[in-house]
């Protein structure tokens, strides 16, 4: 069930790769976005096969928990779908319309957050409206969370298998089965699309399936907190711990500067690594070869949270210490990139070190932007 699934996946990217260059005939506005990665025209529809897969699946399989969530997917499917095909949206219409899947998953399921593992604070979750909010708040973040780091090959897709493996291994050792089915269900389908995603990059995943896969995990893991106490919150972080940390590194890196958190730039740890790259290979390297690098060098570190949650999945202390070291880690990984980018490419922009350790990176990173656009890349 679980090689078909992926076989399906793989075979619907190969008939979308080959769609899209015959109708669309290499058109790509994504070419001229500021946070574009990529050289050349390229479908967005991976995630698309990667979600016909698992509802196939699920057909097969009669799980009727599974094709309730796929429902309540709908909407922000839809919306990404939307924009793959080239209508853009405004950032509040994207957040409403995922906070409107989340209420219509909350209305059916009748669960949500009700605890974060934090004395103090879920003793306010009892209060039911805390937790309907704070998990519209979650579930929202992280459907956008999986889409902002869908940069470059892989990367989104590599980070979705590892979290959906982490939940299908929690699932079964707390005896879920179905969750365990739904989840090694999304991982399977998403290796279909990573094969065709990485290292080249024939097919992106897209819109729809980054909002889609994004709100089934959220959703999953809602699953497994509600239906076994001993699973940590913390733990359930770490699984999901990449996306969501550069997401709010974004935001506050943004607000920093004074700048408003809905522009894109070409600032997220992905996008600085392949620049990192770039640049130490003295502008050998083209985007092309940089790309899938990248994406080599961020799944092992990304890979390591999820490893901590899933081996203190019922411990909330330790879990907890893993988030905090790998919060730690990937400021001083960004913070390190930042600084061998400026030695060796941009003294000239950078003046010495006089602000705080924290500030003075932000700024450097705007300080990089700027000479990114003042110079011609390699």
């Amino acid at each position: 069930m679980y090689i078909i699934a992926a076989i399906l996946s793989a075979t619907l990217g190969l008939l979308f790769i080959w769609a899209y260059h015959a109708l669309f005939n290499g058109e790509d506005r994504h070419l001229l976005a500021p946070q574009a990665s990529h050289q050349l025209p390229t479908p967005r529809f991976g995630g698309v096969a990667v979600l016909l897969a698992i509802f196939i699946s699920i057909l097969i399989s009669g799980g009727k928990i599974d094709f309730t969530l796929l429902i309540c997917t709908v909407p922000v499917f839809i919306l990404g779908l939307m924009e793959d095909f080239g209508r853009s949206t405004a950032p509040r219409i994207r957040l409403a319309i995922a906070a409107i899947a989340t209420l219509l998953g909350i209305t059916v399921f009748g669960i949500w957050i009700d605890r974060v593992d934090v004395p103090g604070i879920d003793l306010a979750f009892a209060w039911a409206p805390l937790g309907i909010l704070f998990t519209v708040f979650a579930v929202t973040g992280l459907v956008h969370a999986i889409n902002l780091i869908d940069g470059v090959n892989g990367l989104a897709s590599g980070k979705v298998i590892l979290s959906s493996g982490a939940l299908a291994l929690i699932a079964a050792k707390f005896n879920e089965p179905l969750i365990a089915h739904l989840a090694t269900l999304v991982m399977f389908a998403t290796i279909g699309l990573f094969i065709l995603n990485f290292p080249l990059g024939r097919i992106f995943m897209g819109d729809a399936g980054a909002y889609s896969l994004g709100f089934i995990l959220g959703w999953m893991i809602i699953f497994l907190m509600h239906r076994q106490p001993e699973i940590s919150a913390w733990a359930m972080l770490c699984v999901i711990f990449w996306p969501v940390m550069d997401t709010v590194f974004a935001i506050g890196r943004r607000r920093f500067s004074n700048g408003r958190a809905d522009q894109p730039d070409r600032l997220h740890f992905h996008q600085l690594i392949m620049r990192f790259w770039q640049i130490m290979s003295g502008g050998r390297l083209s985007k092309t070869v940089a790309n899938p690098l990248a994406t080599a060098t961020i799944l092992p570190l990304a890979a390591l949270p999820v490893l901590g949650g899933v081996v203190f999945v019922d411990q909330p202390m330790a879990s907890f210490l893993v988030v905090a070291a790998a919060v730690l880690s990937f400021w001083l990984t960004y913070a390190l990139a930042i600084f061998i980018i400026r030695r060796r490419r941009l003294r000239r922009y950078l003046g010495r070190m006089t602000l705080p350790i924290y500030g003075f990176f932000l700024s450097s990173e705007h300080r990089l932007e700027a000479s990114q656009r003042a110079t011609p890349a390699e």
